[in-house]
């Protein structure tokens, strides 16, 4: 590395609002290229190791796409995801997903596929209204009541939520599907 290079992930939260947008929507539509490869029986049967199922996955990325419109909004995250306001805070990330996952297992596949693409254009729509000035503003310039105080740039629960968890999902899907 030389001096002047900036590590991968400083680079990617300093990319432009239109970047962002194209590495979203490359992730999103490599996720959806994942799930159309598919049929319906494959999507509620197909197991991992946890036991979710393709679709649970896709209740998993909606919960923490809703999160992320929370937050951009200023709204309480948790309720957004379906948790009383204490539960995330107190709890381990995969207790938080086990919780996501019980609560909506029993949801139809076209209930959850509607609710993912509802989700995703909410997330956009929300991105595209930002400006790359809002992408560096701190965590906690949109949850000012969310203690300790948070410097981080918002960006990067952006792309943590969006492409990075698109990808990340679309793996594990490709493996269960062989």
């Amino acid at each position: 590395m030389t001096q002047n290079a900036i590590p991968d992930e400083q680079q990617a939260e300093q990319q432009s609002k239109t970047e962002l947008l194209a590495s979203i929507d490359q992730g999103w539509s490599h996720l959806e290229q994942t799930i159309h490869s598919l049929n319906d029986s494959q999507l509620t049967t197909l197991r991992d190791t946890q036991g979710w199922s393709v679709k649970d996955h896709l209740v998993h990325i909606t919960a923490w796409e809703q999160s992320l419109l929370a937050l951009l909004e200023g709204r309480n995250r948790d309720q957004a995801m379906g948790l009383d306001d204490t539960q995330n805070r107190s709890m381990e990330s995969d207790e938080v997903n086990n919780i996501i996952y019980q609560h909506n297992r029993e949801r139809s596949l076209a209930d959850v596929q509607a609710a993912l693409e509802r989700s995703h254009a909410e997330v956009v729509a929300a991105i595209s209204g930002l400006s790359d000035a809002d992408l560096r503003k701190p965590y906690s310039h949109y949850q000012p009541d969310d203690l300790p105080s948070n410097s981080d740039p918002v960006v990067g629960w952006i792309i943590g939520n969006t492409y990075e968890h698109y990808d990340e999902h679309a793996a594990w899907i490709q493996t269960l599907a062989g």
